[in-house]
Order: structure tokens, then sequence, then C-alpha cells
């Protein structure tokens, strides 16, 4: 396909035939179900909350979250439901299975406090009994007096009779069903080599992106059948989009679920891990359900949609398409638009929404590096206005090519105008973006382009003011001392004096700390330019050189011109925590005067500005995003009106 003189590439394409119904009839052939059993049943457990998803849909991180409630108790993968009693399980789960049964033996050692021997001790013990499964349950429970037992096990999804289990032998049961984008789920399978584990049925049987595919349809299926017969108060849908994105909103609709408060430590699923079981049994044994969870240092909101830079969504089968949409998903595929005898192996050019004549949107890369916060913009732009982001320029063993923003923006104007050869352009970007959109436009202007359109969006001006961080802080403290030392009160003196010490010392710490990475950071960047100019290959430790540590550095050396024109500038409401911990814990509107973030002076026509609800990052999420696209669909009508065709 071809679009103004470029070739229009699919970023994955797949000769793997898509799934239909007889592909599910005979991956269900294969799972291995429940065998039938009368069983007398006894008392109802008490009440427990069960998550039901696939695999590799966050369900980890959904459980270390809950686990951080002081009153829930969510250990691993329990493997119960699918076992009558602890014999079967124990013989089930033998030689390189082992393992599985390591998310009851950490729960043991959680209850009881004890080590791994001891544990197993206790286990042994319990098997020869002959306990139930059931009685295992209950076992636990009464163990965790005043918590719920959360089961957090997503094989139990590929049988129905596994969750009909849960309805028949808990009191009240709560399920919180969650989901994930297919393509996101199916991607994170494949990286996790989930097929080789050989836990869910049909490995060796279907290529593993089938596999995938077939284990996020089967489990939905039954998750849904399983529903249909639970009360509607009793269950709760949650996407894992959502998880990762808004979580203090899906925190809360949770908690409101469960009848519970909301923790703060519920934010913070890194936080007191051994509390929340993400160690293994051993200090050597990996944890267990998701092996990279410590790969990540908090709740990242790009997880949510990086998958689609990798898998591409129409080769889902009809049947799975149909359900994701049932699920509001949109499957959209990412098309990285290639100019023609481009010697680069990545391009910068990505295709995020195709459109009519109107004039495209070019959107540059965040801080790091990454388009994906666009992607929800492109529903509610015009239908008939193409969307593109421009990504970092780089080839295979080098993380980007440019280390100054004029460069970097020098490529990004090539690459627009390789698919619009003449304006009128319209061009943003989000936080560094912006800063790199507007170096875009000015150089754009400076060839004699008509560039009516600069959005902003959450961005600062490189030399925006900064208020004295630390000197306002000490101040206050001071000003503190001073009030309670005239009333006397030796006893809130002297703890005012130790938050005063306390402070001074993490001052001293963060600015020693900020200086010698700074000075390692510029260093870096020095070598890496070094590599770069003279061709040679990479050490290891450059190849992960970062986006924002690039840009951080380049803007020392940045001196901005004037856009002949007028700024869009839309800020989020939602003030942005620097992360600094200890020390920059303010928010980012407080730390400028300016409500117009340094740019006021950037620009010959002023600055139209616009508060969008939301954060940083979720201003361009749901359903924040609805408000951004209404208010820059309006400035582009505007400034640009509705019949100017694209001029190729």
């Amino acid at each position: 396909m071809k679009m103004s003189g470029v070739d229009v590439k699919e970023t994955v394409s797949s000769s793997l035939p898509k799934i239909d119904s007889q592909t599910v009839r005979e991956f269900r052939k294969l799972i291995k179900t429940l065998p039938t059993r009368r069983q007398k049943l006894n008392d109802k457990n008490p009440q427990a909350v069960f998550i039901l998803s696939p695999p590799r849909s966050g369900s980890t991180l959904l459980r270390v979250i809950l686990g951080g409630h002081p009153k829930l108790f969510a250990p691993p993968e329990l493997h119960l439901l699918s076992f009558w009693t602890l014999a079967e399980q124990n013989a089930a789960f033998s030689e390189r299975n082992r393992f599985w049964l390591e998310g009851c033996l950490r729960a043991i050692m959680e209850i009881r406090h004890c080590d791994l021997d001891e544990a197993q001790r206790l286990m042994e013990e319990l098997q020869e009994k002959q306990l139930t499964t059931q009685q295992f349950y209950r076992w636990m429970q009464e163990q965790i007096p005043g918590k719920i037992l959360v089961d957090k096990t997503p094989f139990y999804a590929l049988d129905v009779n596994m969750l009909k289990r849960a309805e028949r032998e808990f009191e009240n049961a709560l399920y919180i069903h969650l989901h994930r984008h297919p393509g996101g789920m199916i991607h994170s399978y494949e990286k996790a080599k989930l097929d080789l584990l050989g836990e869910f049925g049909g490995e060796g049987v279907f290529p593993t992106q089938q596999l995938a595919e077939l284990t996020w349809l089967v489990s939905h299926e039954n998750i849904r059948e399983f529903l249909a017969d639970v009360p509607p108060e009793r269950q709760h849908s949650l996407r894992f989009e959502d998880l990762v994105c808004q979580p203090e909103k899906s925190i809360a609709a949770m908690c409101e679920f469960l009848g519970l408060e909301v923790d703060p430590d519920m934010m913070q699923p890194y936080k007191n891990q051994r509390g929340r079981m993400t160690d293994g049994v051993q200090s050597n044994s990996r944890m267990i359900g998701d092996v990279k969870f410590h790969q990540y240092k908090g709740i990242e909101a790009k997880v949510a949609e990086s998958w689609r830079e990798h898998y591409n969504p129409q080769q889902l089968g009809e049947i799975t398409q149909q359900f994701a949409e049932s699920f509001g998903y949109d499957p959209q595929p990412l098309t990285v638009v290639s100019p023609a005898n481009s010697s680069i192996n990545k391009n910068s050019l990505v295709l995020l929404k195709s459109g009519g004549s109107k004039p495209p949107l070019f959107l540059v890369h965040d801080g790091d590096g990454e388009l994906l916060p666009y992607l929800q913009l492109g529903r509610y732009i015009d239908s008939e206005r193409p969307l593109y982001g421009l990504r970092p320029h780089s080839r295979d063993g080098y993380p980007i090519l440019h280390t100054r923003i004029d460069e970097m923006a020098a490529h990004y104007v090539e690459q627009i105008r390789s698919v619009q050869p003449q304006g009128p352009y319209l061009v943003g970007g989000l936080c560094a973006g912006g800063v790199l959109a507007f170096e875009v436009a000015v150089q754009l202007q400076a060839l004699g382009e008509d560039v009516p359109v600069l959005v902003l969006m959450d961005s600062m001006d490189v030399e925006a003011p900064l208020h004295g961080r630390t000197q306002n802080r000490l101040s206050r403290f001071s000003q503190a001392l001073q009030g309670n030392s005239e009333q006397n009160s030796v006893q809130r003196l002297f703890g005012l004096l130790k938050i005063v010490t306390k402070k001074v010392k993490n001052v001293v710490v963060y600015e020693t700390q900020r200086k010698f990475n700074s000075t390692r950071d510029d260093l870096t960047l020095s070598l890496y330019r070094h590599y770069l100019d003279k061709g040679y290959q990479l050490p290891t430790f450059l190849q992960n050189f970062g986006v924002r540590t690039t840009f951080m550095f380049a803007k020392k050396d940045y001196v901005p011109q004037v856009y002949r024109g007028q700024l869009l500038l839309l800020k989020a409401t939602e003030a942005l925590i620097v992360n600094h911990p200890s020390i920059d814990d303010e928010p980012y509107s407080n730390r400028t005067p300016d409500v117009l973030l340094g740019w006021g002076e950037r620009s010959t026509a002023g600055v139209e500005w616009y508060q969008i609800p939301g954060g940083h990052s979720s201003m361009l999420q749901e359903p924040n995003v609805r408000v951004l696209a209404e208010k820059l669909e309006a400035y582009i009508r505007d400034r640009v009106g509705e019949n100017i065709l694209m001029r190729v």
C-alpha cells in the first residue's frame, strides 16, 4: 500500500491461520478438567474472594495490590479448586511441576511465620489426615481471623466445573473478573514462554501465539458462562488497562465492591514485599506467578498498550475479536511508515490512525520515547484527520541516533515532510515531546512553511523558573519552630527539631546524589556520542542508554527560538508528582509560579490554554482524553478550518 510516496507496512505479520470455532473445540478437548466426583458437602466455608482471569492478564499485580490491604490475605496461586484432596494435588504436581505446590507452602509460611521446612512438615501432616481441599481452605481461613482469603489461580478459568466449586463451597463468594486486551495477553504469554510450563493444555499441539489466543478466549467464555448464574452484586469487572492507567479509581471501585475502606498501601504494590508474598519459598527460588514482577518499580501506565508495537491484533480470529469488542476493546494495529530507500532499521514515523484528506496531526514521543499515550486520542479526533507519531530515531544496537534537540527535531521534520511535503502542519507533544514539537515547528517555519497549530500537552519550557524547593521547605520548618517556641511547647519543639534534622539530612543526601547522577550522566552521554560518532559497536552498558536521560542533558545546550503564531497549552488538572523520595513530594504546578509553564515569551501571538481533567498521563486516557480531543479539535478548526485539504 502506498501513501504519499512511502510504503505502509504492518509492525507484525504472521502466516498463522486464524483460529475459529473448530480450533476452539479441538483446544477444549485437550484441557485437563476436574474429574467428576460425588462429594458430601460440609457446611460452606466463610466468604472468600476469587480473581478470575486467563494467565498474563495482570492477576499477579492485582493480587499484590489486594495484599496491601490489612483485611485481605492474598497468597500466590493455590491450585486448590483443581483437586478434591491435598493428596491428589501433591501427586499431580510431581517432578518439573513441583513448583506449583509452592503457593500453598508460601501461604503456610506467612500464616505460621515459619520457614520452608516447617511449612512442608505441616503440609505433609495435613495430607496424611486426608484433608480435602475445601477443608484446607477452611484451615487457612481459621488461621487469619479478621481477614478475607483471596485466591488467584488463572488455571481455574479453563474449567467451568472448577469455578462452580467456588460457588458451592464458599458462602457468598466474591468474584473479580479481570480482563486484558487479547493482544496484550498474547504478547505477554509469548514473552514469558508460558507454553513451556505445560499447565494450560494444548502445549506442543498449537503454535504459541494460537495457544495464547485460545487460552484467552476459552477462559473468558468459561468465566462469562459461570458468572451468568452469580448475582450481580457478587461480581466485579475490572480492565487491566484501567488498573494501570487509573489505579486510584480502580482500587477505590474494588474496595467499594469488597466493602472495605481504601488503604494507601494498595497503591504501592512494591512496598513490604514479604507481607505480600512476592518472594519465593527459598532465597534462591523464583517468585510464584509473574516472574517478571520485580522488573518494575511501580504501577506503569505504558504497559497497557506497549504490546501494540509488537503484535498486530488483526491476526486475531473473528471469534476472538468479537469477544474482545464485548469488553469494549477496539483492536487497532500500529502502522510503521517507512520512507523509501531508507537504510535505517527502525523508523521514526508511525501511523497511529488513518484518515481522510484533512491535514494530519503529528505528535512527538514523550520523555520515555513512547507513543503509547497518544493511542486513545486517535479514537476521538476527526475521523478525516490522520494521526502520526514520531518516535526516537534509532537503529540496531543504538537506542537513539540524535543526542541534541535541534538534531532530533531536524530528523522529525524530514520524516514529517516525507508524508506531507507542504503545510499547513499541525504538530504537538506531551511533556518532553512538547519541547521537541516546539523546535520542529520553529524549523518548519524557518523553511517557509505554515505551522498554524502547535499544541503542548502538560509541557514545561526548558528555561521555566523553578521555586527554591529546598529553601522553601526549610523556611516553613523554621517558621513552625519559632511559632512553637513562643508557646513554650518543649515537647512539640523537640519533635519539630527531629523533623528538621531528618529533612536536612535528606536534602544533603539528595543534593549529593543529584550532583553525582548529573556528572555520571554527562560522562555517559559524552561516551555515547563518542561511540556514535566513530561508528563503534556500543558496549553493553550503553545499549540501554535512555531517551529521558538524553533529553535531560540535551536541553542544557538548547537555546529555544520564537514561534511565529499562537501556542495551545493543555494542562492536566491533577498535579504531577516529581519522584524524588523524601524531597520532591510537592506538586509540579507548585514548582513554577507561571501558569503558562514558561511558554509566554516563546510565541509572537501568546498562549491559549485549557485545563484537562486528569494527571500528566491520565489526561490522555479514558475518560479524560475525550475532553482533550474536543478542545484540540475545536482549536484546529478555528486555526485551520474544516475544508483545507492536505497538499501533496
